[in-house]
């Protein structure tokens, strides 16, 4: 029967599924509260502690670990903590393994909620062993295939709980920039992305990290024979650069972010070109949701200003003091 066209369509009402629900998870009420059963991830959770875990095919891992993630997201609080020192003695021996990407973000998932919902104390300690797997010497984590899931660990680890462990997020951040320059080229990829991950967690970054990541970025994007994915990931970094840079107004950091979008806008690969595109816009908003705040030059020489100012930064087309972020920003 045709609908009546009168009626308006109500995008709103779900339909009903037709599949059956899966066995051993019960939901009741949506949001008047809900309720689940999880039978099936006790016994993956079982599997997980087991020593054929390692040893098991990636596919089955990834549904193991996906079963995990289930069970610490929505377990009660209690069962998490109970559980929490095997998951991390697990899940730490999965990582070491080098998984690929699919299990590799579920693991880090977990890891990120473990810490949300069971107990914290593990957390210093975890963090402090990434940091220490990604040196070079006495490492468990032996191949370029396991530092790269550690450092995307370490990256979403600060992300997430970066307010809890401050100076922590602030050693990894220092070690993440290290490695966007290594001779491994999946692990400089991967770090790309775990330092903007991280910059997000760390409440700001002083002006010796600003002009050590601002002096690598730069190193990477001006590198002819390195890969475009890495340049995307370098760009990609910018915006949460901006946004965690303590002092933007007064430093070169909104200047050197800008100045290596726009160079990137000539690049050769067009895949470079348009993340370049999008980190410039992305840096240009990222630097206008920061409160503006006038320079206070201390010198009386016209055209001159201490150490770190940027005259060209606070001064409008015009030749005056910029009276805004917007007219710094233009």
């Amino acid at each position: 029967a045709r609908r009546d066209a009168s009626k308006p369509r109500d995008f709103h009402v779900a339909r009903p599924s037709r599949r059956a629900p899966r066995q051993g998870r019960r939901v009741e009420g949506r949001h008047a509260g809900t309720r689940r059963d999880f039978p099936s991830a006790q016994f993956s959770l079982h599997q997980l502690h087991s020593h054929t875990f390692p040893h098991l095919p990636q596919a089955a891992q990834l549904e193991l670990v996906h079963e995990i993630e289930q069970l610490v997201r929505f377990a009660p609080a209690d069962d998490v903590k109970a559980a929490q020192s095997a998951l991390e003695k697990s899940l730490t021996t999965s990582l070491l393994q080098g998984p690929a990407e699919p299990l590799r973000h579920l693991i880090s998932v977990c890891f990120c909620y473990i810490f949300a919902r069971g107990a914290r104390q593990t957390l210093y300690t975890t963090v402090g062993s990434l940091l220490s797997w990604l040196g070079p010497k006495n490492s468990p984590a032996s191949t370029v295939a396991a530092k790269v899931a550690v450092a995307v660990v370490l990256g979403d680890l600060c992300r997430v709980h970066g307010q809890n462990m401050v100076q922590l997020t602030q050693d990894a951040i220092g070690v993440l920039i290290k490695l966007t320059r290594d001779s491994a080229l999946p692990l400089r990829l991967a770090a790309c992305g775990a330092v903007g991950a991280a910059l997000d967690g760390s409440g700001g970054i002083d002006e010796k990290v600003q002009s050590e990541l601002l002096k690598n970025l730069k190193a990477v994007l001006g590198e002819r024979s390195v890969p475009r994915e890495i340049k995307v990931a370098c760009l990609r970094a910018l915006p949460p650069f901006v946004r965690n840079a303590e002092g933007l107004w007064h430093g070169e950091v909104l200047d050197g972010a800008t100045a290596l979008c726009v160079k990137a806008l000539d690049d050769v690969a067009p895949a470079v070109r348009a993340g370049a595109a999008l980190a410039l816009g992305d840096v240009l908003a990222a630097a206008l949701a920061v409160p503006f705040a006038r320079a206070r030059a201390n010198s009386t020489t016209p055209g001159k200003g201490p150490k770190g100012f940027n005259l060209k930064k606070v001064m409008s087309k015009g030749g005056s003091e910029a009276a805004s972020a917007i007219d710094a920003v233009a």
